[in-house]
């Protein structure tokens, strides 16, 4: 079990190095962590890319809880899970390409406090439970755009 901090603390947001793309290399344009509660919240699905034992990539539709600005999701035993527990460095991306929120980091299991009131906010969102074992995505870079102003919104932040 892994005891995270809540809420997390949100680090400064940069402008992330893409060269050869036209993005403007100021801060004009740059989106807030709003932003990116705003896409993580309302969205219903979302990706998970995992590692497999094979080293081969495997990435799956899941559906997640945001919550005190991480991202945490549950299955049975199922490959993406199995993935995890062996190597835990994850990719979750929202369900949209034009708000594109990508957060990449290490999934940790959640205490059982936390997965209980996670499995509430579950039940509140998808009309079910899922169960009392929670990951949570802890974060260790998130990148953010929107397609309409992809020239001046892409954002990262290092956490």
């Amino acid at each position: 079990m892994y005891d995270l901090k809540l809420p997390l603390k949100i680090p400064k947001p940069i402008r992330p190095r893409l060269p050869s793309y036209g993005i403007d290399e100021g801060e004009n344009g740059l989106l807030s962590w709003e932003f990116v509660s705003k896409i993580m919240s309302s969205s219903r699905n979302y990706w998970i890319g995992t590692v497999g034992v094979n080293n081969k990539p495997h990435v799956r539709p899941i559906w997640g809880i945001w919550f005190e600005n991480y991202i945490f999701f549950s299955g049975g035993e199922i490959q993406w899970k199995k993935n995890v527990k062996n190597n835990p460095l994850v990719t979750i991306h929202s369900e949209s390409g034009d708000n594109v929120i990508i957060i990449e980091g290490v999934a940790r299991l959640a205490n059982s406090e936390i997965s209980i009131l996670i499995n509430q906010e579950y039940h509140k969102k998808y009309k079910m439970e899922h169960g009392s074992e929670f990951w949570a995505l802890v974060p260790e870079k998130v990148f953010a755009w929107t397609l309409e102003n992809f020239a001046n919104s892409p954002t990262l932040w290092k956490f």
